[in-house]
């Protein structure tokens, strides 16, 4: 993994263990483990898994919880092409 690829990796993992609560953590933890082999670090590289193990173990709104995650790393501006 590249170095903006393994920032933003890092970033988000921690950000996600930071916003669930611990019960949620232990299980998706767990499960991605079990089922895949892999800490939530290594899931975000394959997200998908990520999202799969999170969707079957809790009620949040997903993608709303992932897109927060996100918007508290990452701040993405459209690009007008004026240097100034």
């Amino acid at each position: 993994m590249g170095g903006i690829d393994r920032l933003i990796s890092n970033a988000l993992s921690s950000e996600i263990k930071k916003e669930l609560d611990l019960e949620l953590l232990s299980k998706v933890e767990r499960e991605l483990f079990l089922e895949h082999g892999m800490s939530i670090k290594l899931s975000i590289e394959h997200f998908q898994k990520f999202t799969s193990v999170l969707k079957k173990n809790s009620n949040l709104d997903v993608n709303k919880f992932e897109r927060e995650c996100i918007d508290k790393i990452l701040k993405i501006k459209k690009w007008t092409g004026n240097i100034l």
